[in-house]
Parts: C-alpha cells; structure tokens; sequence
C-alpha cells in the first residue's frame, strides 16, 4: 500500500505531485522488505530529487535491493558507480551481472579501457567489446575496432576495417569517419578515394569533429 501510494504522489496520479510524500512512503514501503521500493529510494537519493543527492545511500538501498534478490539492481548500482567515477567498485559490482545486455559488457570494457592502471588488461577489454558486439551495441564494435587499430593486441588493419564497417553502416559517425580514413591510406583496404568521401561525408552530416576537416582536405588534393 505504501509503494502504490508513493507513485501516486510522485506521478501526481490521483494525488497532488509530491516527491516528498513520495519519497516517505517509498522508505516506509522499504522498511517493510519490498523490493522495488528499495530500488525507488535508491533512484530518489541518486537523482537528488526532494533529498539531496546521495550516492552513498542510493548505494545502500540498491545493495539491500540485491541482497532481497533483484538482479537488475546489479546492472543499476554498477552503472551509477561508473558514472560517478567509481570505476573499479563498477567492474566489481557488473562482474555479477545475470542478465545479458550490451550496455553492461559495453561499460566493462570501458571501465577497463579508460582505467588509471598503466597496463590496461587488452584481452578482458576486447572480450567484454566482443560480447556486446555480439548483442548488437555499435558503440562497442567501434572500440573494438580502435583496439585492433591501435595496435593494442597487434595492430590489426584488416580486422580494424572490417569492424569500422559494421558499426559505420549502423550509423556510427565515429566509424564512419575512421573507416573514411582508412579508405583514404589504403589502410586494411584497397585505397578508395570515393568511398572515403563517401564515409567522410557521412560522418559530417553527423557533425562528427573531425570529419569536415579531412573531406575538406581531401576535396582540395582531388581538385589539384
């Protein structure tokens, strides 16, 4: 009864909008053992919305949610803590994922990628890209892709090209512009100057950074 009044409050659905009244019926509901509500709690003192913003104890509500069984508070807790700059507490909160979604592995291999650590672990980052590529996340193929063109586990050209494609065709302007790149300097593909006009045009539409400078050049050496 606590958690359905606390959505009424906080929808303002049958009730005047309230997150405060919301936000005391959602504890009490809590306090009771409901699951759920100790994910709304958790979601209240994340967002800041009538208490102050609390990471700590939107942590705390969401590790009580976890221990009552929800398996989507992991995904949740550990997303917050890497947008949060927790990143090692996320890696070891998403390790215990159970559910199979691409944004999840996506956020394992970047917290893994963008770690502080000297040596970051190239093989645990394409294993997690690789995962979510295969779910579909063309965010993840693109920094799959940037692995093997960096060279960080050999650079691999090739592969690079052929991942660049993938994510580029489903619209990924940074693929778009890299994959125009690698057309452009015959790089793990026959050099073609009208397809990296065609990526690099692409890539622009979609306001990507540096896109517009290299078709501009590009333009200007054709028109020599």
């Amino acid at each position: 009864a606590y958690d359905l009044l606390a959505k009424f409050y906080y929808h303002g659905a049958f009730l005047e909008h309230s997150y405060h009244e919301a936000f005391i019926n959602y504890k009490k509901s809590a306090d009771l053992g409901y699951v759920p509500a100790h994910n709304s709690v958790a979601f209240m003192y994340r967002k800041g919305l009538w208490t102050e913003r609390h990471i700590s104890r939107a942590e705390e509500y969401y590790r009580k949610a976890i221990q009552l069984g929800s398996i989507d508070s992991i995904d949740t807790l550990g997303s917050m803590l890497y947008q949060f700059g927790n990143k090692e507490r996320a890696v070891e909160i998403l390790k215990e994922s159970k559910t199979e979604k691409p944004f999840i592995y996506k956020l394992l291999g970047d917290a893994y990628d963008y770690s502080s650590c000297e040596n970051p672990d190239y093989e645990a980052i394409a294993t997690y890209y690789k995962k979510a590529s295969v779910l579909g996340s063309t965010d993840a193929i693109h920094r799959l892709a940037t692995v093997y063109f960096y060279g960080h586990m050999g650079k691999d050209f090739n592969q690079s090209a052929e991942l660049y494609k993938q994510s580029a065709k489903a619209g990924n302007m940074s693929s778009q512009y890299m994959l125009g790149w690698q057309y452009e300097r015959g790089l793990g593909v026959q050099e073609n100057v009208d397809k990296a006009l065609y990526w690099f045009e692409n890539a622009a539409l979609q306001v990507e950074p540096y896109a517009h400078l290299e078709l501009g050049n590009l333009l200007m050496i054709i028109n020599l």
